[in-house]
């Protein structure tokens, strides 16, 4: 089992948005940014995704090392239950390692998200 956590400054997060327009096409699928939408807690839940695949990359050992924070995306089931989908290079680390399964939870106040990870499996 192989945890992950990360924290992310919301007024970080809201500062960093609006000098860098195109930080969320770098970082963020299209499916994640339609969920971001452009609400009330848009900042949040930007900066709760970004702590997901900064906690993911922490889990399976390697950081952002051969692949890029868009190929760990951020999803939900029907329920609002947060799901990690991993595209391309990150899914390849991820069964190369013998990894078997990602647990997550995300959460956020007004001035912090939190995102914690759990790795099951993995070649010891």
């Amino acid at each position: 089992m192989r945890p992950g956590i990360d924290l992310v400054s919301i007024e970080r997060m809201r500062v960093l948005l609006e000098r860098t327009p195109r930080f969320a096409e770098k970082y963020f699928t299209q499916a994640e940014q339609e969920y971001f939408g452009q609400g009330k807690k848009r900042i949040e839940r930007v900066a709760a995704a970004f702590a997901l695949k900064e906690a993911v990359s922490k889990a399976m050992g390697t950081g952002f090392v051969g692949f890029t924070p868009l190929e760990i995306e951020l999803s939900h089931k029907e329920t609002g239950e947060p799901v990690v989908i991993l595209h391309g290079r990150a899914l390849e680390v991820f069964h190369s390692k013998g990894y078997e399964k990602i647990s997550c939870s995300i959460s956020h106040t007004d001035e912090v998200a939190a995102a914690m990870v759990i790795i099951e499996g993995g070649n010891q």
